[in-house]
This record gives structure tokens, C-alpha cells and sequence, in this order.
């Protein structure tokens, strides 16, 4: 059972959460410290205690036709943007998981939709990354070749 350490979240002054991905078959779990976020990802996945596991399929929208997978090389200048359930209080609430779900397809269908029309004030829209299950665990976009603080700098 290979894990990866996905997401960290500062829940508060003190505890923080984290999101665990089995990298064989998608599976989630997530758990909880009092240790920073700088610790967390600095120890082994598989040294990192679990509360309990999550249904991949109640948070993730699975790949359609309509989607972009994303295939190419992850070593361009890219912003890959997890879906990062783990911040809301209630990410174990069915209701909650259907918001996310939801929030997370109409994402994908904006950003569909600007892939045909691209906006030159918009991050160019790549695809999506999807886990051995193919449901959607990530949104790639073309990173900027400037942020707005160093362009209103210029």
C-alpha cells in the first residue's frame, strides 16, 4: 500500500489536517496532528496515523468524454490544483461531499469551456489528472509567465 502525502491544511492554531492517497488503488484517508504542516510533510506517509478512510467516489468526479485527461510531462511550468476537500469543517458530511463534488465538476466545465475560447486574463486550461480509478483528483493550468504583483511592479 504505497501512500502519498496529497494535501496539509491548517485547520486551526493547533491542529492540522492531511489527506492520504494509496497510489494502487485511489483509496483516501485522512487524519489529523498537532504537529506543523512544515513536520507533516517533512515525515514518511506511511508514518502518519489515519482517523479514518473516505469514499474517493463521494468527493471525485469521475473522467467523461467531455474532459481534457491530461497526459503530458508534470515538469513544465504548470499549476496542478488538488481538490482540496479537507478545509471544510464538515468534509465528512454527505451533504458537504455533494457540494464539493459539484463544485469541483462545474470547475471542470468553465474551464472546459474557456479551453475552446481562451481569455488572455485567464490561466490557460490543460486538463485533468485522474487517479488509477480515473476520477478526477487534480486541474492543470498553464502557469503565467508573471504574477500580478511583479506586473504591477514593471
Amino acid at each position: 500500500m504505497p501512500l502519498t502525502l496529497v494535501h496539509t491544511y491548517a485547520a486551526d492554531a493547533r491542529q492540522t489536517r492531511y489527506l492520504l492517497r494509496d497510489t494502487d488503488d485511489g483509496s483516501i484517508s485522512w487524519g489529523y496532528s498537532y504537529d506543523p504542516v512544515s513536520e507533516i510533510k517533512s515525515t514518511s506517509p506511511q508514518d502518519l496515523g489515519t482517523r479514518g478512510n473516505l469514499d474517493p467516489d463521494a468527493f471525485c468526479t469521475k473522467l467523461t468524454t467531455s474532459m481534457t485527461p491530461y497526459r503530458a510531462p508534470l515538469d513544465s511550468p504548470l499549476i496542478i490544483k488538488h481538490h482540496n476537500f479537507i478545509r471544510y469543517d464538515r468534509f465528512e458530511d454527505p451533504t458537504m461531499q455533494t457540494h464539493i463534488k459539484a463544485t469541483q465538476e462545474r470547475e471542470i466545465w468553465a474551464a472546459e469551456k474557456y479551453r475552446s475560447a481562451p481569455h488572455p486574463n485567464i490561466c490557460e486550461y490543460k486538463g485533468v489528472i485522474t487517479d488509477v480509478k480515473e476520477r478526477v483528483i487534480a486541474t492543470v493550468y498553464r502557469r503565467y509567465d508573471t504574477d500580478l504583483f511583479n506586473l504591477i511592479e514593471d
